[in-house]
C-alpha cells in the first residue's frame, strides 16, 4: 500500500509529554505558576509558593541545582524532579 498524501495516520511511539528530555515538556522553574509546581513529584502548595518566595527574594534560579536553597527542597526531592525541570 502506497500512501496518499492526504491520508492521515496515527503516530505510534512515545507520547512527547511522556519524555522529560524534551525541553517543550520540563517544567521552567523560573517562570512555572504555584499550579504547575505542584505538579512535580514531591512539591505540594507549600513547597510550590516557598519557590515562588525564594525566586521573588532572589531573582530567577541560574541552574536547576539552585532549587536545593529553597528551604523544603532537599537532595531526596531534588534527586526526583531533576529531570522534569529546566532554568
Amino acid at each position: 500500500y502506497i500512501p496518499a498524501i492526504d491520508d492521515e495516520f496515527p503516530v505510534l511511539g512515545m507520547d512527547p509529554i511522556d519524555d522529560p528530555s524534551d525541553d517543550y515538556s520540563l517544567i521552567d522553574i523560573n517562570s512555572a505558576t504555584l499550579g504547575a509546581l505542584e505538579t512535580l513529584p514531591g512539591i505540594g502548595p507549600v513547597t510550590a509558593q516557598a519557590i515562588i518566595d525564594y525566586r521573588t527574594e532572589n531573582g530567577a534560579f541560574g541552574q536547576i541545582e539552585d532549587l536545593m536553597s529553597v528551604p523544603g527542597i532537599g537532595e531526596g526531592t531534588y534527586g526526583e524532579i531533576k529531570d522534569l525541570i529546566t532554568t
